[in-house]
């Protein structure tokens, strides 16, 4: 056999500059669990894990599924601390112990709620849960990611107002491997914006270095009261792994959007950041409507490239989630309109190192409203993606395994 070499410095250019193999979207098997998923966590061998919520007799609990690689559900963990309480999960992350971490909100019959963080070992048993101090009526504070390493788990999310009472204030907030808090920051988007201004932190992804990559909302102007135009944009914070601010980034793009998520992932070089822009909504009747978009940075804050699609009134999308394959690949899902029905399709794009479109796939199901709400990877060209069907009303969770 005759065998070819390569000089190691043309091998390297050539594996930097490859992108994956574009090829089509394909289902697996899906699983229905609760009445909405809301984000799934894949272990290196075989499991995944979902999080979402159940119906109880008058409330909703927050559960954790452990799933095997065929869709059989091995075991189900909820929490609900009291009969007249309500906890919904948000998002769910592997340790490499093989331990899943878990958050989500808490609230009592009043206004105001909490959070919470729970880990769990691999068979199920409980490790510990951490419940914000006075969530029953004292404080307004809301999660919205969750990440962990071997050394800490660490959350976004933000301190809020109530009812017409408008105000955000992004955090910060790291607890041990055991679910007991440690260090907090408050998030605040680059000079001059003053402090006093809105924000929120809604995404969160480790970096090299024991770094971290938070992603959020910053406003651009000053919200009085409810009927106070919005403006804002995404913003990009890098922090170090004891919670100080490196840098933060605005990214020039328009979110008119009050709480809507900014979600990012990082692995090696690439930071990839996607958020619904330009409108305040993807449901029919929101004017103008949102565009997703997707945007790659370096590990400095550069932008390099950026995507948007579903730009053409009345189409919309909104990315909700993403997540960095093995090959480099980004997969972005999220909610889009659909024009024929009025309706609402989950959607996924797979896009490469460079930007170019790998694939797409739109799932309609069986209802006219379908929402997109978690991915992981597994594998390059394997993903599991979470989403919600139907209507307000009358609703259920459902996990997908994809391939390519």
């Amino acid at each position: 056999m005759r065998r070819w070499t390569v000089p190691a410095i043309c091998l390297a250019l050539l594996v930097a500059f490859t992108e994956p193999a574009t090829a089509a979207i394909h289902v697996g098997w899906h699983v229905d669990r609760g009445i909405r998923l809301k984000e799934v966590a894949a272990a290196p061998k075989g499991p995944i894990y979902i999080v979402g919520d159940r119906r109880t007799s008058i409330t909703v609990a927050a559960f954790v599924t452990k799933v095997s690689a065929t869709g059989r559900a091995l075991w189900s963990r909820s929490w609900l601390p009291d009969p007249h309480a309500s906890t919904n999960a948000v998002a769910v992350d592997l340790m490499p112990n093989g331990n899943v971490v878990w958050t989500g909100v808490v609230q009592g019959q009043c206004e105001g709620n909490g959070w919470f963080v729970q880990v769990n070992r691999p068979n199920g048993t409980l490790v510990h849960r951490y419940v914000t101090p006075g969530w029953p009526c004292s404080i307004a504070e809301s999660v919205t990611d969750v990440s962990a390493t071997a050394g800490q788990i660490v959350v976004t999310g933000f301190k809020h107002g109530c009812c017409a009472d408008l105000y955000q204030d992004g955090f910060v907030q790291a607890l041990d491997p055991t679910a007991h808090p440690t260090w907090r920051t408050n998030v605040e988007p680059p000079a001059p914006t003053p402090h006093a201004w809105f924000d929120a932190a809604t995404g969160i992804s480790m970096g090299p270095f024991g770094t971290m990559f938070v992603a959020g909302w910053g406003a651009t102007k000053p919200i009085l009261h409810e009927t106070s135009q919005i403006a804002g944009t995404p913003v990009l914070w890098k922090l170090t792994s004891s919670g100080g601010v490196l840098w933060s980034h605005r990214v020039r793009v328009s979110m008119p959007s009050l709480g809507a998520p900014v979600t990012v992932a990082a692995r090696g070089n690439a930071v990839m950041v996607a958020a619904g822009v330009r409108g305040s909504s993807v449901r029919w009747g929101s004017f103008p409507p949102t565009d997703a978009w997707l945007g790659r940075f370096t590990i400095g804050g550069s932008l390099v490239w950026s995507r948007q699609w579903d730009k053409k009134n009345p189409h919309a999308a909104e990315p909700m989630n993403i997540a960095i394959d093995g090959s480099g690949a980004t997969w972005v899902v999220g909610t889009r309109r659909t024009v024929n029905n009025r309706g609402l399709d989950l959607f996924v794009r797979r896009f490469g190192p460079r930007g170019v479109r790998l694939g797409m796939f739109s799932l309609d199901g069986t209802s006219r409203y379908l929402n997109g709400t978690g991915v992981a990877t597994r594998f390059g060209a394997v993903s599991y993606v979470t989403g919600t069907f139907g209507n307000d009303f009358s609703h259920g969770g459902r996990v997908w395994r994809l391939f390519s």
